[in-house]
């Protein structure tokens, strides 16, 4: 009886896994966008502007994002096709303090965001005007999302712009990152 049941229960399993039907399933990673080229870098001392600062203490509450997304990615430096649903986020790296500036003055990104454990923006903000020589990563989500939104989840300095006054300032400020490299090139990653 036992092994009529199991030539039972066999014979369904193989029936049915033969008329599943299958499934394209296709994932194009999304392209990553470099805002500067690292070469270009100014890291001459920068100065942000008044009203940038006054922002920037603007309590959460009071922030509104800028949904105009063709400004926002014109200001980051891509030209992305946000009408195909795998493209619902795009990937940047190397975003110098004045680009972030712009998008702080723009309401692009919110100064009072983190992405989980990384710091503020606005810390990262001040910690960009400190020292130029710092580039952000992250991604901009998609105007189609409620959750549409510009992240930083990331931060690096080239090796030619690296001192031992920044990386020790560097390491003290991303001390919490899930992910941080001090040889040669500085870099940390917030999850």
């Amino acid at each position: 009886m036992r092994t009529l049941l199991l030539v039972c229960y066999l014979m369904v399993i193989t029936s049915c896994s033969s008329q599943r039907p299958t499934v394209d399933v296709s994932f194009k990673a999304p392209e990553i966008h470099h805002v500067v080229n690292e070469n270009d870098l100014k890291i001459a001392d920068y100065t942000p502007h008044s009203e940038t600062l006054k922002k920037i203490e603007v309590p959460e509450y009071k922030f509104v994002y800028n949904k105009d997304y063709k400004l926002r990615d014109k200001i980051v430096g891509i030209n992305f096709d946000w009408s195909k649903k795998q493209n619902d986020i795009a990937y940047y790296d190397n975003l110098d303090v004045r680009t972030l500036e712009e998008l702080i003055l723009n309401n692009h990104i919110n100064p009072n965001d983190a992405q989980n454990a990384a710091p503020f923006v606005r810390d990262i903000f001040y910690f960009m005007t400190k020292y130029p020589q710092v580039l952000a990563s992250g991604y901009l989500v998609g105007p189609s999302r409620d959750d549409y939104r510009i992240s930083i989840d990331g931060l690096y300095v080239p090796n030619k712009y690296v001192t031992e006054e920044i990386k020790s300032e560097f390491i003290e400020f991303c001390m919490d990152a899930d992910e941080l490299n001090t040889e040669e090139n500085l870099m940390s990653w917030w999850d």
